[in-house]
């Protein structure tokens, strides 16, 4: 799971985005100053810094300037956040050591674009993305969080059954099957959010559609890994039926 080291000297504000990422499937450890953001980039090797820039004391850009001269931490990505959305906060922010620069309030879509650009750009940290955007899908339910686990449920069982059929049919050297199962695995994908599954079906059913043979085990063995790292994450968070 990937590990975000969020620096916020504001409770409110870092209890939020806490949880936000949390939801979205990040390991995240917290810090509300500077002097404590550094021990814990040391201590706890996070693949990611999101660094308040306005702290007390010890602020942001000499927090982010003494961690770039480290051996330790140079490598680690730091997104700078502030409130201060003039083009010259952005260059201070990129000129003390950040690899990005983000405003608040957060726009959660475009922060998890950051995130997800800067861990992949070959950092030997970087953890898959998370398997779905959870905020996104409990938004799709209007709100009712309850409603998202019983689609989160239902999937669990729908894509068993599509998974089998899109490896019965691949055995078979049915193309067609295998692109059927995978459009419709495509399908209840989008319904919770399930960004890399979908993709992963998604090019399964484009090789499948066009006969592209010497692909599709490949395609395959990515859909179905990513249909387990999907299924184990929905596991741990749908409610056991009552006994």
């Amino acid at each position: 799971m990937t590990k975000i080291l969020l620096v916020e000297d504001n409770a409110m504000n870092l209890d939020m985005l806490k949880r936000r990422l949390e939801r979205n499937g990040f390991q995240v450890i917290a810090a509300e100053d500077g002097v404590r953001g550094m021990l814990l980039a040391l201590e706890a090797s996070p693949h990611i810094i999101l660094m308040d820039m306005s702290l007390p004391g010890l602020d942001g850009w000499e927090a982010t300037r003494r961690l770039k001269s480290q051996a330790q931490t140079r490598s680690i990505p730091i997104l700078g956040l502030s409130a201060h959305a003039m083009t010259h906060d952005r260059q201070k922010a990129m000129d003390a050591g950040c690899d990005d620069y983000d405003t608040k309030p957060v726009d959660m879509d475009r922060l998890l674009g950051k995130i997800h650009a800067l861990l992949g750009k070959g950092s030997m940290h970087s953890d898959p993305p998370p398997v779905l955007n959870r905020e996104e899908a409990i938004a799709i339910c209007s709100g009712d969080e309850e409603l998202f686990l019983e689609m989160a449920a239902l999937f669990v069982i729908d894509a068993a059954g599509l998974i089998e059929k899109a490896q019965a049919a691949l055995s078979s050297g049915g193309a067609d099957a295998v692109a059927e199962a995978a459009h419709a695995a495509k399908g209840i994908a989008a319904n919770i959010c399930a960004g890399p599954f979908k993709e992963a079906a998604h090019q399964l059913q484009m090789a499948a559609r066009d006969k592209d043979f010497p692909r599709l085990p490949r395609l395959f063995e990515k859909f179905h890994a990513e249909h387990a790292r999907l299924r184990d994450y929905l596991m741990t968070i749908i409610p056991a039926e009552p006994k």
